[in-house]
């Protein structure tokens, strides 16, 4: 009943948007929330795979449901209740999000200064990259000694964490 009500696109905003604020931050999520209403955040989204990430695991065009007599699949329900347009938002916001974070705390690991206010405690954020973004310990030594982007290599290797972190931003906070 809570995923076919119509309310249902809000109940996801409600649960997802805290859960975005509660890992990366009220101001990173509230900037990821003005990221997702522009047209080059969806298009990346949808490059990225992030659109409809938990639906295109189920097949729910193939799974009915009766609803006062008439029967829907459960694509058209998500359609109707705005479960999945609202989960893609929620999934755009976090990936922003846990990038805007992520670049402070890689900034803080390598000891230089900024407006990030969080002590610089490497051992939390080395758990943290592990366990919000699943950077393997070679990836975290890159981002922690790595004092120069500006190399094709470095600039690639970079380039492919922050996409494993922009992925592991949207599935580690919106499931």
């Amino acid at each position: 009943i809570g995923l076919s009500s119509p309310l249902a696109g809000l109940k996801n905003l409600a649960i997802g948007i805290p859960r975005a604020i509660g890992v990366m931050g009220t101001w990173r999520t509230m900037k990821g929330i003005k990221h997702a209403f522009t047209a080059q955040a969806w298009n990346e989204a949808r490059a990225k795979g992030y659109l409809e990430y938990g639906a295109k695991t189920l097949e729910l065009g193939s799974v009915g449901v009766d609803v006062l007599g008439k029967n829907f699949n459960m694509r058209q329900l998500f359609s109707f209740n705005q479960m999945t347009r609202t989960e893609n938002i929620n999934r755009i916001i976090s990936s922003h999000a846990g990038q805007l974070y992520f670049t402070e705390v890689s900034a803080k690991m390598r000891g230089e200064k900024g407006t990030f206010l969080m002590k610089t405690n490497k051992k939390r954020m080395r758990r943290l990259m592990e366990e919000v973004w699943h950077l393997s310990k070679e990836e975290i030594n890159f981002i922690e000694k790595t004092k120069d982007l500006t190399t094709k290599e470095a600039m690639a290797k970079h380039s492919e964490i922050l996409n494993k972190v922009g992925h592991f931003s949207h599935t580690t906070t919106q499931g």
